[in-house]
C-alpha cells in the first residue's frame, strides 16, 4: 500500500482537480465539497481493501470473470469526449473502447510507474505489452467499482451531497465526479498502483495541480492530513 505522503497528497490534489470540473461544483458549499472529496476517496479505498481481502491478489480481469461480468472490446464514442469503457447491468458486461488503449498507454509512459507496478497481474500478460495490459487492468478495476456501487444503493447518498435552499427545500445533487474519484481510488488500491489513475483525466502539470490544492488545503487548515 502506498504510504508516501507526497504520493498521497498527489492523490488528493488530482481528485480535487477532478471535483472542480464537475458541472455542479459551484452549487455546493466549498466546505461540503471538501468533505465529500474525502468521503469519495475513503469509499474507494475501503471497498478495494475489502475486495482484495475476500478475493486475494487477483487481476481485475479475473475478478470480472468471478463476478460473471463479460469483458468486450468495441468502438465507443460520445461527441467531444473520449469514452474509455461502459459498464451495464443488463447484460452484465464491460465494453472497453479499443481506440483509447494506445492513447492511454502513451499517457502512462509519462506517469511515475515501474514496468511491473502491481503484483496481481499474471506475469505473461504484463510482459506481452506492459502499457496496454496496465491500461486494461485500470479500466476494468475502475468499472468494478461502478459494479459494486450499483450493487450497494446505500452508497448513493454518500456520493450525492444534500443541497439546502431556504428553510424547507432540500434535494440531493448528483456529482458524477465523486463517483469517478472513488472509482479511481478503488482502481489504485485494488491494483496497488504507485499513482492515482485520475491523473490521466487532468491535463495540467503536476506542479500546477499541487499548487491549487495546497492553497485550498491551507484555507481549510488541513495541512498534511491524509484525507480531507
Amino acid at each position: 500500500m502506498i504510504a508516501d505522503m507526497e504520493c498521497e497528497e498527489a492523490v488528493r490534489a488530482y481528485a480535487w482537480a477532478m471535483l472542480r470540473r464537475d458541472r455542479n461544483f459551484s452549487l455546493i458549499d466549498e466546505t461540503l465539497n471538501w468533505r465529500m472529496l474525502g468521503q469519495a476517496l475513503r469509499l474507494g479505498e475501503q471497498l478495494a481493501r475489502k475486495v482484495r481481502q475476500e478475493e486475494g491478489a487477483i487481476s481485475a480481469l479475473k475478478s470480472c470473470e468471478r463476478l460473471g461480468i463479460a469483458v468486450k472490446r468495441a468502438e465507443l464514442a460520445l461527441p467531444g469526449r473520449m469514452v474509455r469503457a461502459v459498464y451495464t447491468d443488463e447484460p452484465r458486461e464491460v465494453k472497453i473502447n479499443r481506440s483509447c488503449l494506445p492513447v492511454l498507454a502513451d499517457q502512462l509512459k509519462e506517469l511515475p510507474y515501474q514496468k511491473k507496478p502491481f503484483v496481481n497481474v499474471q506475469a505473461q500478460e504484463a510482459e506481452a505489452q506492459p502499457p496496454e495490459a496496465l491500461v486494461v487492468e485500470i479500466i476494468l478495476a475502475h468499472e468494478l467499482f461502478h459494479y459494486y456501487e450499483r450493487k450497494e444503493p446505500a452508497w448513493n447518498p454518500q456520493l450525492a451531497p444534500q443541497l439546502t435552499r431556504g428553510r424547507w427545500l432540500k434535494r440531493r445533487v448528483r456529482m458524477q465526479s465523486l463517483s469517478e474519484i472513488a472509482a479511481h481510488r478503488f482502481a489504485q488500491v485494488f491494483l496497488q498502483l504507485p499513482f492515482y489513475p485520475g491523473q490521466m483525466d487532468i491535463k495540467s502539470q503536476t506542479s500546477e495541480v499541487l499548487t491549487n490544492y495546497r492553497q485550498k488545503a491551507r484555507a481549510f487548515g488541513e495541512g498534511g492530513n491524509r484525507y480531507v
